[in-house]
C-alpha cells in the first residue's frame, strides 16, 4: 500500500501544471524520476540475492554552476532464494537520500544537447524482511549508507530530459530471522533510466 502511495503521489507531481513549463537554461530546480535493475555485488552469510528492481525519486536545487544539492527517498527490493538461511522472503532496502550533484553539456556551455551527470549522496536508509504474505520479519532500523552515480541526459519537450543512469550503492546494517543478528553488508549496482524535470 505504502509503495502504491508514493507511485501515485509522483505521477501526479509529474502531471501538475508545473510539468508543463517550457523554456532551457534557466532551471534552478529538478525533480527526477527513477527506475532500474538492482546487481548486488556481495552476498548475504554466503547467500545470493538475486537481480532486484528499484524506485526513487528526488529534487535538486542548483546553488553553483552545474552544481546541485538533491535529496529524496528511494525503494529497492530483492528476491533471494534464502535470507539467512530462512527460504520466500523479501529484502528491501527503502528510506533516503542527499548529495551533490555536477551535471555539463558535452558540448560546452551554450549547448543544449546532451549533459553528463555525476552524483555522490548519503543514504539514511533500513532493510526489511518481508514473508510471503508481505509481513516484516525482521526490520535493520535506519542507518547511515552512500551512492556515487553517473549518466548521460538528453533533451526531450520543454524542460524534460531523459537517459541512462548507473549507481553503486552501499548500506551497513545488522538482521535477525531468528538465528541471531547478523551483521549485513547491502551492496549493488542500479542500472536504470531517469526523467528529469526543471521548474
Amino acid at each position: 500500500m505504502k509503495k502504491r502511495l508514493v507511485v501515485t503521489l509522483a505521477l501526479l507531481l509529474v502531471g501538475s501544471p508545473m510539468a508543463a513549463q517550457t523554456g532551457e537554461g534557466d532551471s534552478r530546480w529538478s525533480f527526477d524520476l527513477q527506475a532500474g535493475a538492482a546487481v548486488p555485488t556481495a552476498e548475504i552469510e554466503g547467500e545470493g540475492l538475486g537481480a532486484g528492481l528499484g524506485f526513487a525519486g528526488n529534487f535538486a536545487y542548483r546553488f553553483a554552476p552545474h552544481v546541485s544539492l538533491y535529496a529524496g527517498w528511494d525503494w529497492h527490493w530483492f528476491t533471494p532464494d534464502e535470507v539467512l538461511g530462512v527460504p520466500d522472503l523479501d529484502l528491501e532496502e527503502t528510506g533516503y537520500v542527499f548529495g551533490l550533484r555536477f551535471e555539463h553539456p558535452f558540448g560546452g556551455e551554450d549547448d543544449d544537447g546532451p549533459s553528463y551527470r555525476i552524483r555522490a549522496g548519503m543514504t539514511v536508509n533500513h532493510i526489511e524482511i518481508e514473508d510471503s504474505d508481505n509481513e516484516i520479519v525482521d526490520d535493520s532500523d535506519h542507518g547511515i549508507g552512500f551512492e556515487v552515480g553517473a549518466g548521460v541526459l538528453f533533451p526531450l519537450a520543454g524542460q524534460w530530459r531523459f537517459g541512462p543512469e548507473a549507481r553503486f550503492r552501499s548500506l551497513s546494517r545488522e538482521l535477525d530471522v531468528g538465528g541471531g543478528p547478523v551483521d549485513v553488508d547491502l551492496r549493488y549496482f542500479v542500472f536504470g533510466v531517469v526523467f528529469s524535470l526543471g521548474f
